[in-house]
């Protein structure tokens, strides 16, 4: 494996060995000179090399496999030549808008996203007119796989886009279960923002002897923006966000949270407050996500709240400033979070709110940029009043790493459906175990009742042993008694058994009264109403005979 990194003059794109309408296409969309990343990406995967790339949010990484994959193409193929798998349905829309723009004079180039939340019949459209380039999240192409409507016997580059992100959304077994679908003999090229050693396993099992390229961070890491942090109450962020946000006035902010119900939570308090906020996290439904997007780009929306994953994949022109209302997992999601702003050489904010406890972070991020300035303290005047705020996730230093509880910090294998499978199994079978000891041990009290009412009445029957169910000792009462298969005597109001004591009824034979009473109440019932019927019909005979009389 061979490590790069960034050294070097600075090039152009005119003196690449790519296509001219490739070219044309960079010149349109403002690009002249490639970014580090690209600079040494794009050869490399020109000659067909496996590459492992190391680099920052918003550095190019999208150009840096597009450009060549695209000008490496056959457009006479009609066939699936290239897969690029992304973590979020946004990152999959935002590839997907790049490549088609760096393919605008080529209309032989193909691009088609398949993405959950998308109906599926608008897709299976979509890949009947034979597109070159996929580009899809994991659960939606193996979806396509299972229906047979996805063909990847002809691809012969598969690109994995935020390998690090894919891998703590646990899409591990996912990607797995992908690449025994493909082709043995292919290029294969991973991006990611950090390294960890999961994604250097992928690289070992899955790519043949790979290119590695890192590029190192600028002067200060993020030399345009300007860095604060805000000192705070946990009680009182609400308030505090709310009130910089008065002050500054910004026109596009972008805020990130921890958890899903705090953006909820946060966009509602601000939208109460006076200001034009939208909420994107995992759980909205695609159509949702994708007008939210909508409204920011276009002005309409003044603040987006976001989670980390949901963030991937986000490209707003003109982003004035990010807040981190919640703390970041660790330094390298820090980078991602305010890479947001200060685009295209612009200039940007940063605001991270801490507490006393917290401020440890804010010194760690100085140390990861190696940044000469320190990160200063914003003073603020409070002008709204805060809300009460679910809990956020709590802090804690291990091995000198940012901890998050409650978050996956870091790569964390997925649950298997087979091992969830099995534990509902588990549970299922101890339930059906406790219902039949239930079941045991009623029966076992019926029983003991049923034998200590035999032992009590066995004088009471000469011997004979009580009938064991209702119905059973109701037909032998009816047919001893009718038949006169009894040894007692007696008349049909007053039925006499052996046994009995005179005098005095016994329980049989009061049971049996009460049964009677009830079919004479019914045979009474039934004379009542058929007399009334029959009123009915002599009362409805007599209207019409004198109707009749009257005409």
């Amino acid at each position: 494996m061979v490590g790069m990194i960034l050294k070097g003059k600075k090039m152009k794109f005119n003196e690449m060995n790519i296509s001219e309408d490739i070219k044309r296409a960079l010149g349109d969309m403002g690009f002249e000179s490639p970014t580090p990343v690209q600079k040494q990406v794009i050869p490399h995967v020109l000659d067909g090399k496996d590459v492992l790339a190391q680099a920052p949010t918003g550095t190019g990484k999208t150009c840096a496999f597009g450009i060549p994959v695209i000008n490496g193409l056959d457009t006479n193929e009609q066939k699936i030549q290239v897969l690029v798998l992304c973590p979020t349905r946004e990152l999959v829309l935002q590839t997907e808008k790049e490549l088609r723009e760096v393919a605008k004079y080529n209309r032989a180039v193909k691009v088609v996203s398949i993405y959950g939340g998308q109906h599926i019949e608008r897709q299976l459209s979509a890949l009947r007119r034979r597109p070159q380039i996929i580009v899809g999240t994991t659960g939606r192409v193996m979806d396509h796989l299972r229906r047979r409507s996805l063909d990847l016997t002809a691809m012969r580059v598969l690109v994995l886009d935020e390998v690090d992100e894919m891998l703590q959304m646990g899409f591990k077994e996912d990607i797995d279960e992908i690449l025994k679908t493909v082709p043995v003999k292919r290029q294969t090229v991973l991006l990611s923002a950090t390294m960890p050693k999961a994604i250097v396993e992928i690289s070992k099992k899955y790519q043949n002897d790979p290119v590695s390229v890192k590029t190192q961070h600028d002067v200060g890491g993020v030399p345009n923006i300007a860095q604060f942090y805000v000192k705070t109450k946990e009680s009182e962020k609400t308030g505090a966000l709310a009130s910089i946000l008065g002050e500054k006035n910004y026109f596009s902010a972008l805020v990130f949270c921890n958890t899903k119900r705090r953006v909820d939570e946060l966009c509602k308090y601000l939208n109460k407050n006076g200001f034009k906020a939208d909420a994107l996290h995992g759980d909205m439904k695609q159509r949702h996500r994708d007008v939210a997007m909508r409204k920011f780009r276009n002005g309409d929306t003044q603040i987006l709240i976001a989670t980390d994953v949901a963030a991937r994949g986000i490209d707003v022109d003109n982003l004035e400033a990010v807040f981190n209302l919640d703390i970041p997992h660790d330094e390298e999601y820090y980078v991602h979070r305010i890479g947001r702003t200060a685009r295209a050489n612009k200039t940007g904010f940063a605001f991270t709110f801490v507490n006393d406890k917290q401020f440890f972070v804010i010194r760690k991020f100085e140390n990861y940029l190696k940044s000469e300035t320190l990160m200063k303290e914003y003073v603020f005047k409070m002008s709204f009043e805060s809300t009460t705020m679910s809990a956020p996730p709590k802090l804690t230093l291990k091995e000198d790493k940012v901890i998050v509880s409650g978050q996956r910090s870091g790569m964390q294998k997925k649950t298997s459906p087979q091992k969830n499978f099995k534990q509902k199994l588990d549970i299922n079978s101890n339930v059906n175990k406790e219902k039949k000891n239930f079941r045991n041990k009623n029966n076992d009290i019926n029983r003991e009742k049923k034998s200590g009412w035999n032992k009590s009445n066995e004088n009471n029957f000469g011997g004979k042993h009580r009938p064991t169910g209702k119905r059973e000792w109701a037909n032998q009462e009816v047919e001893e008694f009718f038949i006169g298969g009894h040894k007692g005597q007696g008349g049909f109001g007053k039925p006499s058994f052996g046994g009995a004591k005179s005098g005095g009824q016994s329980k049989q034979e009061s049971n049996f009264r009460g049964k009677q009473q009830v079919r004479n109440k019914n045979v009474a019932k039934r004379e009542v109403n058929g007399a009334s019927v029959e009123r009915k019909e002599n009362k409805s005979r007599f209207n019409n005979r004198n109707n009749k009389g009257r005409k």
